[in-house]
């Protein structure tokens, strides 16, 4: 066996921790289900060996490029390139703004060979090919698992993760949720739970005001995030990378 332990700051882990008389190397990464666990939840290594293979797979896109017309091209990104980016990643979300920037360049730079295209910006390219940023797609991502809890879809043991705000009202915004209150940045705020209420909440009251998962997975691939003009955010940052 072997494990990591999540620590705060600069503080140091233990060797070894002991389950059940059983005592488990602890490492700084750990993988599980293909997911590089680090013991300070940023994902670093993670991000960086899925740019590695999704890099190898648009390089071979790059070489045969010529013999392939766009919509060949593109199904091959979604196949080989996309396929990297989709897996797991409500799970390394919160990847930090130096990861994100990362994705979002290896998206940018599939796009240009996609429609061979590279003087065009980011935002102009996503608009081409229709697609989202990527951090769009992990938004999205996030509000279908929160919108399966809020119905019962999942498993029973995540049902808790969302707490439905009780009001004698019909609310203008539709169903609410309660924010949990937090403590830490990296264990509070940057957690499903949190940010899963944060964005359901943000929704608009035709997307949340559906029984049914495919018309919410229909309409939620209308929307881009939020409004905000902060130019702080990775909203407001990344279409301009």
């Amino acid at each position: 066996f072997q494990g990591t332990m999540l620590t705060r700051g600069y503080a140091i882990p233990p060797e070894t921790f002991t389950i059940n008389d059983i005592n488990i190397p602890v490492d700084k990464n750990v993988i599980i289900l293909g997911v590089n666990f680090d013991n300070k939840v940023k994902f670093d290594k993670h991000v960086s060996e899925i740019c590695k293979k999704a890099s190898r797979h648009l390089a071979a896109i790059s070489r045969i490029s010529k013999y392939l017309n766009t919509e060949c091209k593109m199904s091959l990104y979604n196949s080989f390139v996309m396929s990297h980016f989709n897996y797991c990643n409500v799970v390394w979300h919160f990847c930090g703004m130096e990861n994100t920037i990362k994705l979002e360049k290896l998206q940018k730079r599939a796009l240009r060979v996609i429609f061979n295209d590279y003087k065009a910006d980011y935002e102009t390219l996503l608009q081409r090919s229709k697609c989202p940023l990527l951090y769009v797609s992990r938004l999205r991502c996030i509000a279908v698992e929160t919108f399966k809890n809020v119905h019962k879809l999942n498993p029973e043991f995540l049902h808790d993760m969302v707490d439905i705000k009780e009001t004698e009202h019909d609310l203008r915004g539709g169903v609410l949720l309660n924010q949990p209150r937090v403590n830490t940045v990296t264990f509070g705020l940057q957690s499903i739970r949190y940010e899963g209420a944060r964005i359901w909440n943000l929704l608009p009251k035709d997307m949340k005001n559906t029984d049914s998962l495919d018309v919410f997975k229909a309409r939620l691939k209308s929307w881009n995030g939020f409004t905000c003009k902060c130019g702080y955010c990775p909203l407001c940052k990344l279409p301009y990378i």
